[in-house]
């Protein structure tokens, strides 16, 4: 049987200059960032009267800009901010710090609930946070850290949705207050991501048929090397599910190799194919993962149109 071999040649400077976003700059020290960070909140948001405030235009940008960066590591397509959706996004977070809890199914008894709310919060990327554990909420990364790195979460389904290939716009709302609820922590902090791939995206410019985590040169900070790798195939450019019931992992082995040839443990492979932002991907674990070496990763036996493929690729986590 034949298989097909590709090996990807990281392409930045030049998809830098035809998408129009930065370089990722490297994670900065939290007492300069604290600095350097445009104010959140343009109007402040009350929780107790079920207020949820507004971002500033700057903090917004910054956000969607921060997340081009990052899906440039991975080659991809930048994403627009989805200014129909601001507000939605905000009365998503706002229901999250009202009632202490992260729900894709609000429910109209909930504190703050609008039917605006529930259906963001059923459509986004939700996450929060408390007391001690809050962080540096005018950093972006201390959200988009998260959802890449998705620990303790089997499906990957956040990561999947950030390096959709074909997310074409995105919504964020944040806000940070004293819940309505009694909760032993504060204060508490709810941010939604509202994704958007209900937008045609051409990706025939694309260079790449996967997408992969951690892949190249990437910041350490967005991955942990306790938790799962991932790779997903994309067969059609031409739309986002094109690529449901073509691919099978079934037959799929990972192998990862340091600069002298020597392979790690890999344990825990498994394909999975619900419609979670990437329609598939495979996932594994690793043993041994430091930063600063370059690892040569070698998928073999993924099956695409019946027939086997492998695939290769390099990573090397950044400090």
């Amino acid at each position: 049987m034949g298989t097909s071999h590709k090996t990807v040649v990281p392409l930045l400077a030049a998809l830098v200059a035809t998408w129009g976003c930065d370089a990722l700059d490297q994670l900065s020290d939290p007492s300069e960032s604290e600095k350097t960070h445009a104010p959140v909140f343009g109007a402040s948001p009350d929780v107790g009267a079920c207020v949820p405030g507004t971002l500033t235009d700057a903090y917004e940008q910054g956000f969607v800009e921060r997340l081009n960066q990052i899906r440039l590591l991975h080659q991809l397509p930048p994403v627009t901010l989805a200014s129909a959706e601001r507000a939605s996004a905000q009365a998503a977070a706002l229901a999250i710090v009202a009632n202490a809890k992260v729900s894709h199914g609000l429910g109209s008894g909930a504190f703050c609930y609008t039917s605006e709310a529930a259906r963001s919060s059923s459509e986004s990327l939700l996450f929060m946070s408390a007391g001690n554990q809050v962080g540096d909420i005018g950093n972006p990364d201390r959200f988009l850290g998260d959802w890449l790195r998705d620990v303790d979460v089997g499906n990957l389904g956040h990561r999947r949705w950030l390096l959709d290939p074909f997310l074409a716009e995105v919504a964020f709302g944040l806000v940070q207050g004293e819940p309505r609820v009694n909760f032993p922590y504060s204060p508490v902090v709810g941010a939604a991501l509202d994704v958007k791939d209900d937008r045609e995206i051409d990706l025939s410019h694309w260079v790449n048929d996967f997408v992969a985590h951690p892949h190249g040169e990437y910041p350490s900070a967005f991955f942990d090397k306790s938790w799962l790798l991932s790779f997903s195939v994309v067969v059609d450019k031409t739309q986002r599910l094109g690529s449901v019931d073509r691919v099978a992992f079934e037959s799929a082995s990972v192998v990862l190799t340091n600069p002298s040839g020597a392979g790690l443990t890999v344990t825990d492979v498994q394909g999975r194919y619900d419609l979670m932002g990437l329609p598939n991907v495979l996932t594994w674990r690793v043993s041994g993962l430091e930063d600063g070496v370059k690892y040569s990763v070698r998928i073999a036996g993924v099956t695409v149109d019946g027939e086997p493929r492998d695939y290769e690729y390099s990573l090397v986590l950044v400090p």
